[in-house]
């Protein structure tokens, strides 16, 4: 799992740094401004992104939601906005982040929420569905959901926890 921390407050850096190493005993990796994690080739799973980011030594401004926006169209990385600003909560929504938890940082709640994020990742990761073309439709299936399958002559029975779905016909799986 790959995460990354950018805030400016080197602090908040190493100290979510930390939690989330004792939590989930991955390393994550810091950035002091959004210019520095935008220019970062990592497809991250999870961000911790500030809204209020301060200049950065290339003195370019970015602020952590406009940071989000751009990661947006190249990502679709779980952000979780880590920030002393309430007001910013519904723009939150605009860059479908994961959460949004206000500083000071309840451990508690980080623990929570890095909980469900890892979680959804881990679902994201999983096998992708099965696209099977039977009788001119495609059903989808994912692999998780299949129990078994039976050759009955030249009917192909697929159980999965949706259903049975028989084919009459060569199934093809693309």
């Amino acid at each position: 799992m790959k995460i990354a921390i950018c805030d400016d407050d080197e602090w908040i850096r190493r100290h979510l740094e930390s939690l989330i190493e004792k939590m989930l005993h991955v390393k994550a990796d810091l950035y002091a401004a959004g210019e520095d994690l935008l220019s970062s080739e990592i497809d991250y799973d999870i961000l911790f992104l500030d809204i209020c980011l301060e200049k950065s030594e290339s003195g370019c401004k970015i602020d952590g939601m406009e940071t989000a926006k751009r990661l947006r169209q190249k990502s679709d990385s779980l952000i979780i906005f880590i920030t002393a600003m309430p007001d910013y909560v519904y723009e939150a929504y605009d860059v479908e982040a994961f959460h949004y938890l206000l500083k000071p940082i309840d451990e508690e709640k980080l623990c929570e929420v890095l909980k469900r994020a890892a979680s959804k990742v881990q679902e994201k990761e999983s096998s992708p569905p099965l696209l099977i073309r039977t009788q001119g439709k495609f059903i989808q299936v994912l692999p998780e959901d299949i129990f078994y399958g039976e050759n009955d002559g030249r009917k192909i029975n697929l159980h999965t926890k949706n259903g049975v779905f028989s084919y009459y016909e060569k199934m093809e799986v693309l």
